[in-house]
């Protein structure tokens, strides 16, 4: 995830200038996994992600959160996808 904390939320069209920028390991299905952990459910995340440095911080996250990474694929020859 990439969040950027800015003076107000814009408006259709507008542009609002950007203040402390922070990176967390999430997207999707990793956070969507994690809420569910929290929630009490026994959760696994099926998916492939990349053999790179955003790939260790998601697995080091559903770890922390307490999700079976087991059926993780680590794709050696692509990096970890950012939507």
């Amino acid at each position: 995830d990439y969040m950027v904390r800015g003076s107000k939320l814009p408006t259709p069209g507008d542009a609002v200038e950007g203040k402390d920028f922070h990176e967390a390991a999430g997207g999707k299905g990793v956070n969507q996994a994690a809420v569910a952990a929290r929630l009490g459910a026994r959760v696994a995340l099926v998916a492939r992600i990349g053999a790179d440095q955003r790939s260790e911080a998601i697995l080091k996250r559903l770890s922390d959160e307490g999700v079976e990474s087991h059926y993780l694929v680590r794709d050696p020859e692509n990096q970890t996808g950012v939507v």
